[in-house]
Order: structure tokens, then C-alpha cells, then sequence
């Protein structure tokens, strides 16, 4: 670059750099020619780089865009240097120039990848590492290391064995020591749950998966996986562990209620149910219809209040004995029922169509039961006309 004309000239790999195949390396280059390629972002910068080349002359370095004569986005990076006259003044820049396109746009999918393995390490509370057993060195991810407790300012030089061995908690060294021999001497996949001491003192638990990569001769040269903190989901599973035994202890209580109240609720509703039966056999007379009528009432509330009772009393049953189950003729259990309605049937002159039903795993009375309240709405809620 010619600093008093404000004329350059380029090689023939640099033209064919700007998308030139056929031009020399005699050809002028203008200074519109080069701004008319570099992208406008980068026009600003580029200006501020050469007028800092004149004013200050020393070697420098530049990257900047282009987009080359075929339209192609490319991105370049160079080095140039003064030379001066015999007075020391300068009159040329000269350097090189670099299409760096494919390694910038590795770089960019690279750092994009990196950027989203540190989120999801940062979501997941989990990071990887990798044990060089030639070398000892541990080389841990930014995850790891806040899995570790440690922030940017005060992790330890170096990670080795013995750096992790000081943050395992004391219960599990021992055990640790022994997993990782049988690692070495399996040399396969590994998996585990351990505790650690973070570097703040906090007792963590974490999850650790690895493999054991080997060598040319079969020897292992290298550990690698990854560890994650699984000290809430260790705590959630406590929590709902718990939840789940307060719940059957709750359910086994309220069976062991509903059994002893409707059990202890038989005997008096019995004397109730037949003082009323004496009264309406013996006084019915005396009572006169209002009486009769309050009577005949009464009986038949303390009748439907024992069918609510053998109910309960039947599902506490149930619950407490889960090996009622036994193979039931369900044809058999509906021919009972129809048996038990067949007053009901003949006056609503209805006709009931059965195809053949199995023979299954249930409960031969709620099986009774279910049939027993199909029939009986059908007939009690159905047209008189029909």
C-alpha cells in the first residue's frame, strides 16, 4: 500500500481471495475497489486501523469482512509492517491476508456449542470431566467446578486425584478407593452415587457415570464422564418417600375406623331397628295413623341405615383383605342377581338380553354389587310405557 498515492497492489492469491480469478498481481488496487468489498460494519474500523498505521507506524494486525465479486461472504484476517525512506518517513504498508471464512465459522458453531453445554451444565447442575492417568491431570468443566462450590477466582491450580480426594466426604473415601480399582481392573462403564464436601464446607450428593478408555495394548490411559448434583432430587425422593408412607399409614387408619364403626355401629342400630318392630307390632293400634306413619318411617330409615353400614363395613373389609380376589363366573353372579329380582323383572314385564360374560381376577360380592345397581336403575328409572 502506497501511503502518497493511496494505491495498493495484490497478489494473485489475494485476488482470487476477493473473488478476482483472472487478475494479476500488476493490477492497481483503489481505494474504493477495497471499500466497495468490506463490509459496512466493518468500514468504520478498518479506517480508524489505517490512519493509527500512518500516524503511529508499527506492525499491526486486522480482521475484517468482505463479500467477494461472486457475492460469497468471507471473512479475513491479516498482518502488515512500515517500511520507510532513507529520512524515516513512511511510505509503504506491506503484509499478508488470510481467508479464514471456514475457521471462523467452526470457531462461531465451537463457541455456540460451548455456550449451550455451560447453560445446560448450568441447569443441570452437572459437569464433565476427563483423568489423564499418564499425566494425573484432571481437567473438569466450568459445571464441574461449580458443582465443586468453586467460582472463577479461587479454584485450585490444578486438579488431581488427591484435589478430589480432599473434597470427597470421609465416610466415602474408603469406598471410593475401592470402586476405583475395580474401574481399572474392569475397564469398563461406571456409575454411582456419592457424597462430596464443597469447597465452602457443604455436603452434597452427586451422580457420577464414566467410562474407562484404553490403549493400543489394552491399558487404560484415560477417564472420562460426567458428575451431577443430585443433593434436591435426593431430597425430593426423600420427601415424597415419606408422603407416601404418612399416606398409607393415614389409609390404614381410616380402615381401621371405618371397620370399627361400622362394626360397633350394628349392635345399637339393631336395638333400635327392633324396639321399632316391637312397637309397631304390639301399639301400632294405639298410635293412631300419624303415629303409625312416623313409626313406619323411622323403620325405614334405621333399614336403609343398615345397608349403609354393611357397605362400609364390606369396603373396610376389602381394603384390609387384598386376597379376596378369586376367579368369578360372572354368568353365575348375574343369574343370582337376576334370581334376587325376578319380582321386579315379572312386574315391569322386562326382557333382559345376556351375552356371554368371563370368568376373571375379582371380588365375587362388588362383582354382585355391580350388576345388582345396573338392573335395578334399569328397571326402577324406566318408562312405564315402555
Amino acid at each position: 500500500w502506497n501511503v502518497a498515492t493511496r494505491r495498493g497492489t495484490w497478489s494473485a492469491g489475494l485476488w482470487r481471495i476477493f473473488g478476482y480469478d483472472n487478475r494479476t498481481g500488476s493490477e492497481p488496487v483503489t481505494t474504493d475497489l477495497f471499500f466497495g468489498h468490506l463490509h459496512p460494519d466493518d468500514r468504520v474500523a478498518m479506517e480508524a486501523t489505517i490512519r493509527r498505521a500512518i500516524a503511529h507506524p508499527e506492525p499491526f494486525e486486522f480482521a475484517y469482512r468482505i463479500t467477494d465479486a461472486h457475492g460469497n461472504a468471507r471473512s479475513l484476517e491479516g498482518r502488515a509492517v512500515p517500511l520507510f525512506d532513507e529520512k524515516g518517513h513512511l511510505v509503504r504498508l506491506v503484509g499478508n491476508t488470510r481467508d479464514v471464512t471456514g475457521e471462523r465459522a467452526s470457531a462461531e458453531r465451537f463457541e455456540k456449542q460451548e455456550y449451550l453445554l455451560r447453560e445446560a451444565e448450568n441447569l443441570l447442575s452437572f459437569g464433565s470431566w476427563e483423568w489423564d492417568l499418564a499425566t494425573g491431570d484432571i481437567l473438569w468443566s466450568e459445571g464441574l467446578y461449580a458443582v465443586f462450590g468453586y467460582g472463577t477466582d479461587n479454584r485450585p491450580a490444578r486438579i488431581t486425584f488427591g484435589v478430589y480426594r480432599q473434597h470427597l466426604h470421609p465416610d466415602e473415601v474408603d469406598r471410593a478407593l475401592q470402586r476405583n480399582a475395580e474401574v481399572m481392573r474392569e475397564k469398563g462403564g461406571f456409575e454411582g452415587e456419592y457424597r462430596i464436601l464443597t469447597a465452602d464446607g457443604q455436603e452434597r450428593w452427586v451422580h457420577e457415570k464414566g467410562i474407562v478408555v484404553t490403549g493400543a495394548d489394552g491399558q487404560a490411559v484415560r477417564l472420562m464422564g460426567s458428575t451431577a448434583d443430585v443433593t434436591e432430587l435426593r431430597r425430593y425422593r426423600a420427601e415424597l418417600e415419606q408422603r407416601v408412607a404418612d399416606l398409607n399409614r393415614s389409609n390404614a387408619d381410616l380402615e381401621q375406623f371405618a371397620y370399627v364403626a361400622s362394626h360397633d355401629l350394628q349392635e345399637p342400630l339393631r336395638k333400635i331397628t327392633s324396639f321399632g318392630e316391637r312397637l309397631h307390632r304390639r301399639h301400632a293400634a294405639e298410635l293412631g295413623t300419624d303415629g303409625r306413619l312416623f313409626l313406619e318411617r323411622m323403620i325405614e330409615a334405621t333399614a336403609r341405615m343398615k345397608a349403609l353400614i354393611d357397605n362400609l363395613l364390606a369396603f373396610s373389609r376389602v381394603t384390609r383383605r387384598p386376597d379376596t380376589f378369586v376367579l368369578t363366573d360372572l354368568n353365575a353372579v348375574l343369574a343370582g342377581v337376576r334370581s334376587d329380582l325376578e319380582v321386579k323383572i315379572t312386574e315391569k314385564g322386562a326382557h333382559i338380553e345376556v351375552g356371554p360374560l368371563p370368568t376373571l381376577e375379582a371380588v365375587p360380592g362388588q362383582m354382585e354389587q355391580v350388576f345388582q345397581n345396573l338392573l335395578s336403575n334399569a328397571l326402577k328409572f324406566s318408562r312405564p310405557d315402555q
